[in-house]
């Protein structure tokens, strides 16, 4: 189970990172059976575009990264002599900018948004989500990343064809969700309102 996360397996050279640095390949990171890991796979590995920020380093992955094998399975091509890396990779990136406000910021630095507690976008209601009026509303930049974290993922859903075995009644209730704040083993009960699972 966790080998093929979400449908795939990830083979060296390819990995994913920690914020303290580590490496591997396993599908067992805080959060890969929620959201956080089916975006993850979703970038990464079937739109194949991301820029993955780990404190402040910077992977690229784009769709030159990338061959198909006989099979159909996505490798990770293998570095020529005169290649520096397989990714493009910014060490200490924001050593650059000095202080890191981030609106500030040339893309990719820019293109992230932390949600800290009220403002989640599953404390929003489906509607709210799906017909934004961000004008009226006093953080314009924080709802306008909530409706785009929506429609992500639920652009991630339907890519991956689970979209229809998806409920979205947890959004809006702004009370602890009935699995807690934080993703568990249980996000795999498909009794519970969320039914994504590793595969």
């Amino acid at each position: 189970m966790n080998e093929k996360g979400w449908g795939h397996v990830i083979t060296p050279p390819d990995y994913w990172k920690d914020v303290r640095g580590r490496v591997s390949t396993n599908w067992t990171w805080y959060g890969v059976k929620a959201d956080q890991g089916l975006l993850y796979y979703w970038t990464k590995y079937v739109k194949r575009s991301v820029s993955i920020i780990t404190r402040d380093d910077v992977e690229q992955w784009s769709p030159d990264n990338w061959d198909v094998d006989s099979s159909g399975s996505l490798n990770l091509r293998p570095r020529q002599n005169n290649e520096r890396d397989i990714t493009t990779i910014v060490k200490k990136a924001f050593k650059s900018y000095g202080c890191p406000v981030t609106h500030f910021l040339p893309a990719p630095y820019n293109d992230f948004f932390h949600m800290t507690g009220r403002a989640k976008p599953w404390y929003q209601t489906q509607k709210q989500l799906e017909n934004p009026d961000c004008t009226a509303k006093k953080i314009e930049r924080e709802c306008k990343i909530q409706v785009l974290w929506y429609k992500s993922l639920k652009d991630a859903l339907t890519t991956i064809n689970v979209l229809d075995r998806f409920s979205w009644e947890f959004l809006g209730t702004k009370k602890l969700p009935p699995l807690g704040h934080s993703p568990t083993e249980e996000v795999c009960n498909p009794n519970l309102v969320f039914t994504f699972c590793l595969v």
